[in-house]
């Protein structure tokens, strides 16, 4: 869901950059460059941890809150307020922009009417991501939806793929799992045997030394009709 076919039309770095202008604004006590700087520092460890990661991403306040008060106290400020504060107002403004990549809607409506049978499949807290899917109206294409929070693991866990299959009630033979993290949506569907096929919007391309290879690459969730 997040990055394939749901994104943020602001950067993270500029969510970070207003939210801590809004703080530096109202706390007087830190410039806003100071305070992106240190958190910048604190949210790469914080997120660089697979362990980390997976705790974090099932409630994002807390993991940022955390990382915002590592970053807080190498400015000397120990107020955990001001880290909530911080940790909500950057929820605000990222949370403002979702919004649907190019195509993506209209490609699900096609899909829809060609009686493909599509299972949402997403890591992340039950409570925030069922409100996406509720915002965007996301039932009206996924019949399926499987959520990391509520069942207690995710991806790349096979177990994660295989309930999508048994619910489908469709073999992995049959099967495209379609996905922008080349672990987690990649390696863990090639693990369970799906066709995997990496949706690399930004055109990057995969590093050399890549130890995920996809089955397919696409830059536009459109290609899908043409393979």
């Amino acid at each position: 869901m997040d990055d394939t076919i749901l994104r943020y039309t602001i950067t993270l770095e500029s969510a970070w950059k207003e939210a801590c202008e809004i703080s530096a604004k109202d706390t007087k006590s830190f410039t806003a460059e100071e305070l992106l700087h240190h958190i910048n520092i604190a949210r790469e460890w914080y997120w660089s941890d697979p362990e980390r990661h997976r705790i974090g991403r099932l409630n994002l306040l807390k993991a940022r809150t955390s990382f915002i008060t590592m970053a807080l106290k190498k400015l000397g400020c120990e107020d955990e307020k001001i880290a909530v504060n911080i940790a909500t107002s950057f929820s605000k403004i990222i949370d403002g922009t979702l919004d649907f990549f190019p195509d993506v809607e209209d490609t699900l409506q096609q899909l829809v009417i060609k009686d493909v049978k599509l299972a949402l499949l997403t890591n992340g807290a039950g409570a925030a991501q069922q409100e996406k899917i509720s915002r965007f109206r996301l039932n009206r294409y996924f019949n399926v939806r499987l959520i990391e929070g509520e069942l207690g693991f995710g991806k790349p866990d096979q177990r994660f793929f295989k309930m999508a299959l048994s619910k489908l009630k469709i073999t992995p033979e049959q099967t495209w799992m379609v996905g922008d993290d080349l672990e987690r949506d990649i390696a863990g569907a090639q693990t369970a045997g799906i066709y995997s096929i990496w949706c690399d919007y930004g055109k990057k391309g995969l590093q050399e030394n890549s130890k995920v290879q996809p089955d397919k690459i696409i830059n536009n969730i459109t290609e899908l009709f043409s393979l």
